[in-house]
């Protein structure tokens, strides 16, 4: 059972503050919180979708905590969290749940507190919440010039007057995911009053275009906010110890009433028309909707779900990124083998992400590789071994992930199908961890066998300095006709010394044109050409009767001058 699906944390103190200092008092607060995101998408610097509109209201409290005899903690409780649409409102209980955060002198916020069993993707969620307090607490602190978020790490510029502090974001220095190129900050307002605590009142906003797939995929995103002081009243937060050694968490089920609330806003959002949401808008909506995902696994593939539709909502889930989306999107690729179009939408999608793969996601990814991913399509079983092995790489260094990695190098060395110990060997190239270098390096040099090129080919995806010592290594001795050009390829994800590259050159005079052409993008990957492999380039030009190979080499002697 993945814990956030049905549960959430609901919180008692073992003990009542008996005695609070006049100045952890005085801190406390609460505030009316309404944030407003609006985003859209561009592929290819065209618009992909319409203009997507998402609200939030939360109330907040905040008061002051103790760890370990540190006071510069703060316990912060989201409470009555819910997103407005016109004239209904979806409560979004997955935000109440209380942690705690520490802030520096400065106002930056240095480390987090959550309940031991939250999972990472709520972690991140609640973080969220607390970044609005990343404030200095009067005029006269020194004010930083850095900060972070639940982004990353960006430049900030501070101004005061007489009665307020105004800042702005200037650019994002280093970005927590991997699959984002850049994050450019478009607009950024931010204004408070400062009380030696907190604010009376604080707004802002931020329009940023995030950057992905090679510049490809552009998402402008401008998100508004507003926190008002309120009337402190009744919150759980307030009756709970000081101390957070005192708190404990008791899970409790969801109930029945919550979950039929959930299912009925998620079947609205389902039926309505996704293929005018952009995927990140999208999955913006599916996360509050979270525990209740499972319940979409029988829908793919009904008459209500537009194929655009469909391709929208897999790419959702797998930007959420959520233990609950992770285990949808697998049991969409296990459970749908008579549509392979649908299947192999939820295994890219699965391959988005870079959130830690839950246990129920891992055990699930686990036996499909021992079994074979039921298909009809052939094809997709060799993808899904090869995208899994990019997935391994993505996803960090776990015991869970070397589940991963087990289950591929026993495929690649103990199956008795050809096509999925070929796929699994080039799936152990996609995962770059050098723990599989003796296997690959094993089928890489068995001459004439049916997995030498495909063990070939990983070596060089590998991308370990151990990987290209033994394809160069092959190089230097006689290589079969049947395994140049895949060695000639692998060892151009490298970048070669000038013998090496002399030896590469001595190919471009092969018989065969795709060899040729191997040997010739391998040397145009290269940042600097040797005088010797330019020298041999510049003599084939006018001997190549085929206008590719003859374009190739004046490309590579071109980019040898940049």
């Amino acid at each position: 059972m993945i814990r956030n699906s049905a549960c959430l944390a609901n919180v008692f103190a073992l003990s009542f503050v008996t005695m609070a200092t006049n100045a952890s008092a005085y801190c406390e607060r609460q505030y009316d919180l309404s944030i407003t995101t609006v985003s859209s998408l561009s592929i290819a610097g065209k618009s992909a979708s319409s203009p997507s509109s998402l609200k939030v209201k939360a109330n907040i409290a905040l008061k002051s905590v103790q760890v370990d005899g540190e006071t510069n903690w703060w316990g912060l409780l989201a409470s009555n969290v819910r997103s407005v649409e016109a004239t209904s409102e979806t409560p979004l209980p997955i935000y109440q749940i209380p942690f705690a955060f520490k802030q520096s002198a400065t106002g930056k916020i240095e480390q987090f507190w959550f309940p031991s069993t939250l999972p990472p993707q709520q972690q991140l969620m609640l973080k969220g919440l607390a970044y609005y307090f990343q404030v200095p607490k009067s005029k006269d602190t020194p004010f930083p010039k850095f900060e972070s978020d639940t982004t990353g790490t960006y430049q900030v510029t501070y101004r005061s007057n007489d009665t307020s502090i105004s800042y702005q974001k200037q650019k994002y220095t280093t970005l927590l995911s991997p699959s984002t190129q850049q994050i450019k900050v478009l607009d950024s307002k931010h204004q408070f009053q400062p009380d030696h605590c907190w604010f009376e009142e604080k707004s802002g906003q931020d329009t940023l275009e995030t950057i992905t797939n090679g510049g490809a995929i552009s998402l402008n995103t401008h998100q508004s906010y507003q926190l008002i002081k309120s009337p402190l009243q009744t919150s759980p937060l307030f009756s709970m110890s000081n101390k957070l050694s005192e708190w404990q968490i008791v899970e409790s089920v969801l109930t029945a009433q919550d979950l039929k609330k959930l299912k009925q806003t998620l079947f609205e959002l389902v039926r309505s028309d996704l293929s005018h949401i952009d995927a990140h808008s999208l999955a913006m909506r599916l996360r509050p909707l979270d525990p209740v995902l499972q319940d979409l696994l029988p829908i793919f593939g009904k008459e209500y779900l537009s194929d655009a539709a469909q391709s929208r909502l897999l790419h959702a889930l797998g930007n959420l990124d959520s233990a609950n989306s992770q285990y949808l999107l697998v049991n969409v690729l296990t459970s749908y083998s008579s549509r392979p179009e649908i299947q192999f939408r939820s295994l890219r999608a699965l391959a988005y992400g870079d959130a830690a793969l839950s246990d129920q996601t891992v055990d699930s990814l686990t036996n499909a590789l021992q079994n074979g991913l039921e298909t009809s399509e052939s094809e997709l079983q060799n993808n899904f071994y090869l995208t899994v092995g990019s997935i391994v790489r993505h996803r960090g260094k776990t015991k869970r992930i070397q589940q991963l990695h087990d289950a591929l190098a026993v495929v690649a060395t103990e199956s008795n199908s050809l096509e999925r110990k070929k796929a699994a060997i080039g799936a152990l190239g996609n995962t770059s961890d050098v723990q599989h270098l003796g296997i690959l390096k094993k089928y890489a040099q068995e001459m004439h066998s049916p997995t030498q090129n495909v063990a070939i080919k990983a070596l060089g995806r590998l991308n370990k300095t151990e990987a290209k010592i033994v394809l160069v290594d092959m190089l230097n001795n006689e290589v079969p006709k049947q395994t140049a050009t895949s060695l000639l390829k692998a060892v151009g994800d490298y970048q070669l010394s000038n013998e090496t590259q002399n030896k590469v050159v001595q190919y471009v005079e092969s018989d065969s044109e795709i060899t040729k052409q191997a040997a010739i993008a391998a040397l145009a990957k290269q940042s600097e050409l040797s005088e010797t492999a330019r020298d041999s380039l510049k003599q084939q030009v006018t001997k190549q009767s085929d206008r590719r190979t003859m374009q190739l080499i004046v490309n590579t002697l071109e980019r040898s001058k940049l």
